[in-house]
């Protein structure tokens, strides 16, 4: 269980949404681009989600609430419905929810673009958690940034 430090502003609300372990689900649906998101990300893959809206983009948001066990249908099942996927995780983008979604994919026969919004494999910095998030992607602007550039991809 990955926990952070102070307080966390509560991402789903618990008369919509019931944790189930190993089943993903679906948050928002939306078929120009998938937001595949774990913990805290999946609040801020809403948030992209709405401002992409703005613009006239439909990005689905589908919450991962573990890894293991991991819902490895129902990443599949989701990714080949829309083609574009971003994976988003306050973690390592090596051995986490990036590294399942791909697995699951590969085995499944799925081929989709991909972009990964996670902490890159290397030593970072100290620094407050909005700076750190700005700067390795994981804010909603950088998060929109880069769906946009997958959009964008032919």
């Amino acid at each position: 269980m990955r926990l952070m430090r102070g307080k966390v502003k509560q991402v789903l609300d618990p008369n919509v949404y019931s944790f189930r372990m190993g089943k993903a689900q679906r948050l928002r649906a939306g078929g120009d681009l998938l937001f595949i998101a774990t913990g805290l990300m999946s609040g801020r893959a809403l948030d992209a989600a709405a401002v992409l809206e703005t613009e006239g983009l439909e990005a689905g948001v589908l919450h991962v609430p573990t890894l293991k066990p991991f819902d490895h249908e129902a990443v599949a099942e989701a990714a080949a419905q829309c083609g574009r996927v971003v994976t988003l995780e306050n973690h390592s983008i090596i051995g986490g929810l990036a590294s399942a979604v791909c697995e699951s994919l590969t085995l499944a026969g799925v081929s989709v673009r991909l972009a990964r919004v996670g902490v890159p494999d290397r030593f970072l910095e100290c620094g407050s958690t909005d700076y750190l998030s700005h700067k390795y992607g994981l804010s909603v602007p950088r998060i929109v940034d880069t769906a946009r550039g997958l959009l964008q991809e032919r």
